[in-house]
């Protein structure tokens, strides 16, 4: 008895043992967010030098395992997000370029390809931002003389691919849409909204049926970039140039102007009075002020105007990454990267009409002190309510 008793605790024992290695494993392979769902508290920053907080340390879009594997599976040949000089043609600005990413990364997935970035329009990607999670790195050279074809899906082309993910039962289709093994797709539309319509995508990426927008750009930005240490450096250089303990910032995308007289025109610079009026309200005692802008006449004007009170600088020559083809275009393309950067750490960020803020205010991580910019006045908002102010497509096309 007493040896059948012994022999039965043996094996509650050991079924417990199994259960609680079982559990371990599979706690381990879930997301944070999937586990966890974060606080206000647990996304706010602490008040840090640049390249502290823009190391990676968020918990909620941590990438997933399947979708990785995935990735690096070679079944069905390359999905590569192409802005290049290999062939002609506009790829949009900063945001529309992410938007792209995006959609092309989520392709790749649905198709069973592998996703690689060429990005060198005006410069390479990877000159600036270091792989993260996944190596997204196109290489000419290794891909070697695999048949290839471009897929111009930008603007209205993109509705081709938005039809196939509305009305495809399976993948297949989306497979049989990206005909040669290496396939260039340029792209500026953001389909999330396809995609969460696409039948049992969340068995392939069942993120974007869960995530907001802006935790689905914080997920793309911590799966692939990590900013290089010379960004990071210069950015500690204006950190350390700080007289307050905190940063008030603006974004003003204006448009048309003297700067980039080839661009639609966005905002009237008269316009940009609301802005300025608002700037008044600050305690600028307790404030380092900064503005990104695309016009050098209203950054003159703000200057200028603020010239008493400490004004942070980042260096380089204000330009459009898809229109501005003469002069050192690296530097431009620098000094954008750096604005976007540093906008993503301030602690009060006004945005405006423009997916370059919106993508700033998407990875910032402080979710306190954002403030949407209209033509008539400057309200708080938050990263989640932005599309409230600027209805508008701004990361895609009208549908």
């Amino acid at each position: 008895m007493k040896s059948c008793h012994a022999s039965y605790w043996l094996r509650i024992a050991v079924v417990a043992m199994c259960f609680g290695v079982w559990y371990t494993i599979w706690t381990s392979n879930i997301p944070a967010y999937y586990r966890i769902k974060p606080s206000d508290s647990d996304l706010s920053s602490t008040k840090e030098l640049p390249s502290q907080l823009l190391k990676p340390h968020r918990n909620i879009t941590k990438p997933l395992s399947s979708d990785l594997s995935v990735l690096r599976l070679n079944t069905n040949g390359y999905l590569v997000y192409d802005c290049s000089h290999r062939w002609p043609g506009s790829c949009g600005g900063w945001s529309d370029r992410i938007s792209g990413i995006l959609s092309t990364y989520v392709l790749a997935i649905l198709s069973n390809r592998k996703f690689l970035i060429n990005f060198d329009n005006p410069c390479k990607l990877e000159n600036y931002f270091l792989t993260n999670s996944y190596d997204w790195r196109y290489n000419g050279t290794l891909l070697g003389k695999k048949p290839s074809k471009n897929y111009h899906l930008k603007d209205d082309n993109g509705r081709k691919i938005m039809k196939v993910l509305l009305t495809a039962k399976s993948t297949q289709p989306i497979k049989d849409f990206f005909t040669a093994e290496v396939s260039f797709v340029r792209i500026n539309w953001d389909m999330t909204r396809e995609f969460r319509k696409f039948l049992h995508v969340e068995n392939y990426a069942p993120w974007i049926t869960r995530l907001h927008f802006a935790d689905i750009y914080r997920y793309i930005f911590d799966l692939f970039f990590q900013p290089k240490p010379f960004l990071l450096n210069i950015l500690d250089t204006v950190a350390k140039s700080k007289r307050t303990n905190a940063t008030f910032c603006a974004h003003v995308r204006i448009g048309r102007s003297s700067t980039l007289p080839k661009d639609n025109v966005r905002t009237k610079p008269e316009a940009a009075h609301v802005i300025m009026d608002f700037i008044e309200t600050i305690d600028k005692s307790k404030h380092d002020l900064f503005l990104a802008t695309d016009s050098d006449d209203l950054q003159h004007e703000f200057s200028t105007k603020y010239s008493k009170n400490f004004l942070l600088n980042v260096p380089g020559r204000i330009t459009h990454i898809d229109q501005t083809k003469t002069g050192d275009v690296c530097d431009g393309f620098q000094k954008q990267l750096l604005d976007f950067l540093l906008l993503c750490t301030c602690d009060k960020l006004v945005i405006c009409e423009s997916g370059f803020s919106m993508m700033a205010a998407y990875w910032r991580d402080i979710t306190e002190e954002l403030y949407c910019w209209t033509r008539q006045s400057v309200v708080p908002c938050s990263r989640y309510t932005v599309h409230d102010f600027f209805p508008l497509p701004l990361l895609g096309p009208p549908r």
